[in-house]
C-alpha cells in the first residue's frame, strides 16, 4: 500500500482532518472509508470528516491498489464494531418479531469490524445485534444491537425537457 503516515486531528465539535503522505508518484487517487463505508474520493492527501463529539470512528485510506469496491445494497444496513478481547467468533443475529434469528457468524481475527446485511425490504423496521462469543460458543459479553427503519430513497420524477435556441430557456414538464 502506497499510503504512509495517516493521521487525524480533531478540528472542533467531533470533526476530524485526516491527513496522510503516500510513497507514489504523480496524482493518485485515494479512497476514503469512515466505519467501513466509502465516504468520497480525492486527489488531495487531506480529507475532513465531519462527526459529532464524543463518536468514535474508524478511518481508512487507500490508493487504487489498495481498494476494491464493493456494492452495497441501497437498503441496506451497515453492522460496525470493535473486538473483544473474550471473544473468539461473533454471531451475527437477526430479530423476527418474536425472536432472534442467527444469521452469520464471523471469526474473531481483526480489531474491527464491518458487515452487510443484503437488501432489506422498503419501510421495515430492523433490529439486528452482534453477540461475542467464546471459544466454547457461549456468550461473552453485551450483544451491540443496531435498529434502523428503512426508507427506500423515491424515484427520480419522470420529465421532459425542451431547449428553445431563440431564448436559450429550458423548459421542465412532468412526462
Amino acid at each position: 500500500m502506497a499510503v504512509t503516515g495517516l493521521t487525524l486531528t480533531a478540528m472542533g465539535q467531533g470533526s476530524l482532518l485526516a491527513t496522510w503522505g503516500t510513497t507514489l508518484g504523480g496524482t493518485p487517487t485515494f479512497y476514503i472509508l469512515v466505519n467501513g463505508e466509502l465516504v468520497g474520493t480525492t486527489t488531495a492527501q487531506e480529507w475532513l470528516i465531519a462527526g459529532r463529539a464524543g463518536e468514535q470512528v474508524v478511518v481508512e485510506v487507500f490508493d487504487a491498489s489498495g481498494y476494491t469496491a464493493t456494492a452495497v445494497p441501497s437498503s441496506g444496513l451497515t453492522l460496525c464494531w470493535y473486538d473483544l478481547a473474550a471473544a473468539s467468533s461473533y454471531r451475527i443475529d437477526r430479530w423476527s418479531g418474536t425472536a432472534w434469528v442467527e444469521t452469520a457468524r464471523v471469526a474473531a481475527e481483526k480489531w474491527f469490524y464491518v458487515w452487510r446485511t443484503g437488501e432489506l425490504e422498503d419501510g421495515s423496521a430492523e433490529r439486528w445485534r452482534v453477540v461475542p462469543l467464546g471459544a466454547d460458543g457461549s456468550s461473552e459479553g453485551e450483544a451491540v444491537e443496531f435498529k434502523r427503519v428503512v426508507v427506500r430513497r423515491p424515484d427520480a420524477p419522470a420529465v421532459d425537457y425542451a431547449y428553445d435556441d431563440e431564448t436559450g430557456k429550458v423548459t421542465v414538464s412532468a412526462s
